[in-house]
């Protein structure tokens, strides 16, 4: 029997771009596609783009793209028509592409250039279809809800090969139950042990949290701060020494990373001792392991 798919493309590409924002006016610096036929990989393109302007911090620190890698990169008005004939008519894949077509819009435009493509197929839809219950879907988390580990997150010819292996595996996917490991949020060894046996001094260190921690519920989790010597508050700011940044589904934000991140990010680069650390090692503060 043949099986059912959402979308029928015998052949199609998915495409993937990294700006330096998030904003109308941000510039492309990493553009790549690939060309996939009958679910095989048959051509690829890839570029660097030089935007003219020094990279935000945050954008260096998502990427992994330094001003360097980009000095003696093509210029966006270089590489655009050989991309636009690398897609020609066929159907357009990606994640939240929409995204990725605005700002290939916008910097056609402004270059002069037609632009044709539309959107055929999004990630980023099909996995809120199929996975409703899931905290986030953000690219990295649905490769993890289709059961594999993608690499070199925030590379835009690794996205796309991340995207297409995505699109594939939901391709053929109906709407997934929600998981038992979902139902609750609170680990039942945390709860009933650790909780009543944390034994720290928190030393009236400053806490933020981001996300869901898995370990415990974020009221748990503000009780133990604030009844071993730690003080919570509900935003990022000067005054705040950690910032635990937990699961993230914040997905408005750049690739998912939450204003309080971005935040975080700002208040380092200013030099203000603010430390970002992950659940482990919150777990690691209270004298607990997971």
């Amino acid at each position: 029997m043949a099986r059912t798919v959402m979308y029928d493309f015998p052949e199609y590409v998915v495409i993937d771009t990294e700006t330096t924002g998030l904003d109308t006016d941000a510039r492309i610096i990493d553009l790549a596609a690939i060309r996939v036929r009958q679910g095989k990989i048959v051509d690829t393109f890839h570029s660097l783009v030089n935007p003219d302007m020094p990279l935000p911090d945050l954008i260096m620190r998502l990427t992994g793209i330094s001003d360097e890698d980009l000095a003696y990169a093509p210029f966006f008005h270089e590489i655009i028509p050989d991309f636009l004939n690398f897609c020609g008519q066929s159907p357009i894949v990606g994640h939240n592409v929409s995204f990725d077509l605005c700002h290939l819009a916008i910097c056609c435009e402004k270059c002069g250039v037609a632009f044709r493509l539309r959107e055929a197929a999004d990630t980023l839809d099909m996995a809120r279809y199929i996975f409703p219950w899931a905290r986030s879907h953000k690219l990295c988390n649905v490769a993890s809800l289709c059961g594999f580990c993608p690499e070199n997150a925030h590379q835009a010819l690794d996205d796309v090969m991340t995207t297409m292996r995505c699109f594939e595996i939901m391709n053929t996917m109906q709407p997934m139950p929600r998981p038992e490991q979902y139902a609750a949020n609170i680990s039942p060894r945390i709860r009933s042990c650790y909780l009543e046996n944390i034994c720290c001094d928190l030393g009236g260190k400053t806490f933020c949290l981001t996300g869901d921690l898995t370990c415990m519920s974020r009221p748990q989790a503000i009780e133990v701060i604030t009844t071993h010597g730690g003080i919570y508050k509900s935003n990022v700011s000067k005054k705040v020494h950690y910032l635990i940044r937990a699961e993230e589904y914040d997905e408005d934000a750049i690739d998912g990373i939450s204003t309080k991140t971005r935040k975080a990010y700002e208040l380092q680069a200013q030099g203000h001792p603010l430390q970002i650390i992950n659940e482990q090692e919150f777990l690691e503060l209270l004298g607990l392991e997971r």
